[in-house]
């Protein structure tokens, strides 16, 4: 597995339809700043820019800008790899052959979390997957795009949700208006629900009304 060994560097990726996500779970950033990715140091970050400069090249009106955490690679594994015996932060599928090995983590084993079905990620994983050269083509990139836009299209959203439980007027109608009120890619709304529902509505929702501290209802 490759790994960067001084600062993490993150990318974000401004598409033309601005559905993005900033990658990894840096909450504890600090002097954080941005740049072009034409200014990152291959010396300290190598293949990155060359890797990027590839994507752009295949798809010119894709924008990149680099966040630099001013974390030390060492510290964000130090800060994922936590909570063994207990609430690991990172988890592996235990259900699947191909993380197995290398991929568990040694102090857990195979002890196992939420209902049995994941194990505690090694500190290996969390290195590769924290690694953005390993997600820099075409299909992982779209995991650092910048969720804080509502752009989107609503033809492409009923495109997106045609065949599904969401593809209907009125579910559409109430995508767009979250995206629009909260300032947030109607992209990942969808995608987020159909990850955690599947394409028929029938994952974990089971119609419960809850009243929040502000008084409003959500179903659950």
């Amino acid at each position: 597995m490759r790994k960067i060994t001084k600062k993490i560097v993150v990318f974000i990726l401004i598409s033309y339809i601005i559905l993005s996500l900033i990658c990894g779970n840096f909450a504890f950033a600090v002097n954080q700043s941005t740049a072009d990715f034409n200014s990152i140091d291959s010396n300290v970050y190598p293949q990155v820019k060359e890797m990027i400069q590839k994507l752009k090249n295949q798809y010119p009106n894709w924008n990149f800008k680099v966040l630099y955490t001013d974390i030390e690679w060492s510290d964000a594994i130090a800060n994922e790899y936590v909570g063994h015996g207990s609430s690991p932060r990172n988890l592996v599928s235990a259900n699947n052959s191909n993380y197995d090995g290398d991929w568990i983590c040694k102090i857990c084993g195979d002890q196992e979390y939420d209902n049995g079905k994941w194990y505690c990620a090694s500190e290996s994983a969390i290195a590769y997957m924290m690694d953005p050269r390993n997600s820099l083509d075409a299909g992982y990139i779209f995991q650092f795009q910048n969720l804080g836009s509502s752009s989107g299209n609503r033809s492409e959203i009923e495109q997106m949700t045609k065949n599904t439980f969401l593809g209907n007027t009125t579910t559409v109608d109430s995508i767009m208006e979250a995206a629009a009120t909260y300032n947030i890619s109607p992209f990942h709304l969808v995608s987020r629900v159909l990850q955690e529902q599947g394409t028929s509505g029938l994952g974990n929702m089971n119609g419960y009304v809850y009243t929040t501290s502000e008084n409003k209802k959500v179903v659950v």
